[in-house]
């Protein structure tokens, strides 16, 4: 079980807390693989003496933190707990179940953790709608999220990207459908997602995640609903129109798949989404205007 924690002092403990209270009969080791200046890893020293702490005096980006704590772990099945999430108490058992049952590759469920702030809840539609706790919702995933993973997933297809940017978990889990690794989905293995609720954090937020996803799709070639365009012109549409039309579209389907609460809720607090997503675009255009070299997409087809 490992927790990637980059100045987590304020937020770890929640998490930390939700693994103790985890009903798995068995054994199990939890890994906080630290980076950061505000003092986390003396906070878990003292007050979470059982967590084996891996502390980097430089800040490690998730696929470097992911990467860190797999070579560090023992266990045959590898867990990951974002720091601002708490696991359901069943969380792990239902994980361990199912890949006793044959799946390297076991993708769970997020709930929302802020379900009375109308900035969380949006958030929390934003980023996880396809990971509601549903399975028909999961299985339509084209690329699993919130996976857990058999040792040998780490043998066979190698580690996670080590870019600094968010995605490394999606560029993963596409490499390994693409080794034809099967997923098993587990809907009841949940984790509530502790949603920023300030509206100037949860724009920048999306803002950085729009720029992390236009280096998915130019750097690693993940698939994206705009395309590279050296002209800012050209590439404004695509990215502040289209996508987040794109985007809200695909998660009212979701969200209706998911049921009629679901759907009102995210009705209501739509206009919140449509920043979010606006946000994205955002971020994405100013990838595209801060990274110079990247090639033309005209360019790139006839390569």
């Amino acid at each position: 079980m490992i927790i990637c924690a980059y100045e987590s002092r304020r937020r770890i403990d929640a998490a930390i807390a939700s693994l103790r209270g985890q009903d798995l009969d068995e054994r199990f080791e939890v890994i906080a693989v630290v980076s950061g200046k505000d003092g986390t890893a003396e906070h878990l020293a003292d007050r979470h003496p059982h967590v084996r702490v891996i502390r980097s005096t430089h800040r490690l980006y998730p696929g470097a933190a992911r990467n860190t704590g797999v070579l560090a772990s023992r266990g045959r099945f590898i867990a990951f707990l974002p720091d601002d999430c708490v696991a359901d108490a069943s969380w792990l058992r239902l994980r361990v179940a199912k890949h006793r049952a044959g799946y390297p590759l076991v993708s769970g469920a997020i709930s929302n953790a802020t379900p009375y702030s109308p900035v969380g809840t949006a958030c929390y539609y934003v980023e996880y709608a396809a990971s509601m706790p549903v399975k028909g919702l999961l299985e339509k995933q084209p690329i699993p999220h919130t996976v857990s993973y058999h040792r040998d997933v780490f043998r066979r297809v190698g580690h996670f990207p080590e870019v600094e940017h968010a995605g490394e978990d999606t560029l993963f889990n596409a490499r390994c459908l693409a080794q034809g690794l099967e997923v098993g989905y587990e809907p009841r293995a949940c984790i509530g997602h502790i949603n920023l609720t300030s509206f100037r954090a949860f724009v920048s937020h999306q803002s950085h995640h729009g720029r992390g996803l236009a280096r998915c799709v130019y750097d690693h070639g993940l698939k994206g609903p705009y395309e590279n365009r050296r002209s800012m012109l050209l590439a404004a549409y695509p990215a502040l129109v289209r996508y987040p039309v794109w985007r809200w579209r695909a998660t009212v389907r979701l969200v209706a798949h998911a049921g009629p609460r679901h759907l009102a809720r995210f009705l209501a607090v739509t206009p919140l989404v449509l920043a979010g997503y606006f946000a994205g675009g955002i971020g994405t255009l100013r990838e595209i205007w801060s990274s110079a070299g990247l090639p033309d997409a005209t360019a790139r087809d006839r390569s």
